[in-house]
């Protein structure tokens, strides 16, 4: 008869070995981020897209100039809001801003489509009736929270682009 200890020791054992059969890989290897280093971020207009691409250039940590890089990603930023809480007297309470970037990413030498996407971000605030001078700040809070959000999720959406298409 198996003890406990000796049931949960060979339930390990396989989940481990199970682990090493399906193939796992991090996303986030050398090459992967060799590659990242090596995305030139185009200009991306108005002030949100200036946030969005120094967020982005901080997380590629390439810093690459457009005569080194490998890489171009051009982004059209669209930031929306909407109104998601209403009160009984049907005055706003809760708004929702949602960013979204289509990507495209192109071979600096071939100017070849390589990649495109489109990625989605969303935050949500509270407006305040009797607090005018917050609200402009809470919503500009949320707008910059919800572009570093989205920096994020570019950088994994390009990090699944690169990991499955090791070159």
């Amino acid at each position: 008869m198996l003890s406990v200890r000796n049931k949960l020791s060979y339930l390990i054992v396989l989940f481990g070995l199970f682990l090493q059969s399906c193939s796992f890989s991090p996303l986030y290897d050398e090459q992967v981020q060799k590659d990242l280093g090596g995305i030139f971020v185009s200009t991306i207009p108005n002030r949100d897209g200036q946030i969005l691409r120094n967020h982005l250039r901080y997380l590629l940590e390439g810093y690459e100039t457009s005569e080194t890089s490998r890489y171009n990603l051009m982004i059209d930023l669209t930031i929306t809001e909407s109104s998601i809480g209403v009160n009984r007297t049907g005055v706003t309470v809760r708004k929702n801003k949602v960013a979204l970037a289509q990507l495209i990413l192109k071979d600096k030498k071939t100017q070849e489509t390589l990649h495109r996407s489109t990625v989605k971000a969303q935050n949500s605030y509270v407006v305040r009736s009797t607090q005018f001078y917050s609200n402009p700040i809470t919503e500009d809070y949320a707008t910059k929270q919800a572009l570093e959000l989205l920096a994020q999720f570019i950088q994994a959406d390009l990090a699944m682009y690169f990991s499955k298409n090791e070159n």
